[in-house]
């Protein structure tokens, strides 16, 4: 896995995009400030959705399908995410109400499939050739761990609320943060 940089972002019919829209990122650093309820949050939850399937669910509570199809129900929940990994460049669509997906690699002028199919995000017999490409690819296929490392949205969480896998990541030990720094206070 190299350098990953999401590039575009195309929903529709997804939360209060009921037509298409389109987000195209820089280079570095990215922040979106808009009013409240016009889609920041959602435009998270769609990358997270493009990636990792939205689950069927009848409650709009939760993350899935229920509470993020537009409430105009329009005939496309679908979107698609442009990247780039390692100098290379990838395009995977999703349609998020059958949770069909295709992967496509760019190469010679124009996207070439890597792999297509279904993956289910809560289907008994899963897509491991799917997750294995998420792994090879952006270095995680936990969609608990790509929400807790992907961005910040808010409220901001305090050291404590850290997911414990991040916490892990970001001390670089394989264990938890507060147990790093019980160690390193005792050393100390």
């Amino acid at each position: 896995m190299g350098m990953v940089k999401f590039d575009r972002v195309r929903l529709t019919g997804f939360g209060p995009y009921r037509e298409t829209a389109d987000f195209t990122f820089s280079d570095w650093f990215n922040v979106l400030i808009a009013p409240n309820e016009t889609g920041k949050s959602t435009l998270v939850a769609g990358i997270n959705a493009l990636l990792f399937g939205l689950p069927q669910t009848n409650d709009e509570k939760v993350f899935g399908q229920a509470r993020y199809r537009n409430w105009d129900h329009p005939l496309r929940f679908e979107g698609e995410l442009f990247c780039t990994v390692a100098g290379e460049e990838y395009r995977l669509r999703r349609d998020f109400q059958t949770n069909q997906f295709s992967l496509a690699q760019f190469t010679d002028g124009t996207y070439r499939e890597l792999m297509s199919g279904t993956h289910n995000p809560r289907a008994q017999r899963r897509n491991l050739r799917y997750e294995e490409m998420l792994k090879a690819l952006f270095g995680l296929s936990s969609q608990e761990l790509f929400a807790a490392t992907f961005c910040l949205t808010q409220p901001l969480p305090e050291a404590d609320e850290l997911d414990g896998r991040v916490q892990e990541l970001l001390s670089g030990t394989g264990v938890g943060f507060k147990q790093v720094t019980a160690r390193l206070t005792e050393e100390l």
